[in-house]
């Protein structure tokens, strides 16, 4: 199926904006980004998801062929989901703190998953030591943190 001229038009509006965005951050951006000395805690969170959407811009360029539509696709929301993220770093309250307790309190729900899953199947070869440890000393902070932080949140499925 080949696109009418109007979505090959479109298509190449794009990737030209693409394109054009990518070499502004070549050559503007990118090195002040690489250059941060001691970033603090935020800063680290959008350096690290500014990283995560210039792999996926530099793949995106490489995708060529319209039978590449479901990649393509792909890769555009995923940049648009790391857009998003970094919107809301920028614009909640105490957003880097939150997002490390999130990483955290789901760490923990890891944790306590293998190791039910390990006592449910003692014939499960698997050591859960540094699981058990995890859990033994963070599980009482994690859980503070998090009714301070989210008091009337019960079920918690995203750091925002």
């Amino acid at each position: 199926m080949s696109l009418d001229a109007a979505d090959a038009t479109n298509i190449n509006r794009f990737f030209t904006a693409i394109r054009s965005l990518n070499e502004l951050d070549q050559s503007e951006i990118r090195n002040v980004v690489g250059g941060l000395l001691r970033p603090n805690l935020l800063e680290r969170y959008l350096t690290l998801n500014y990283q995560r959407a210039v792999i996926n811009i530099e793949l995106l360029l490489t995708l060529t062929d319209t039978k590449q539509f479901q990649a393509i696709t792909g890769l555009t929301r995923s940049i648009f989901e790391t857009i998003v993220e970094l919107k809301l770093l920028a614009t909640i309250p105490n957003a880097a703190e939150k997002a490390t307790l999130f990483t955290n309190l789901e760490k923990l729900k890891a944790a306590k998953r293998i190791v039910r899953f390990t006592n449910s199947h003692p014939d499960a070869r698997v050591d859960t030591t540094t699981h058990q440890e995890f859990i033994a000393v963070n599980e009482a902070m994690l859980v503070q943190q998090k009714q301070q932080t989210w008091p009337s949140i019960q079920k918690l499925t995203h750091w925002s």
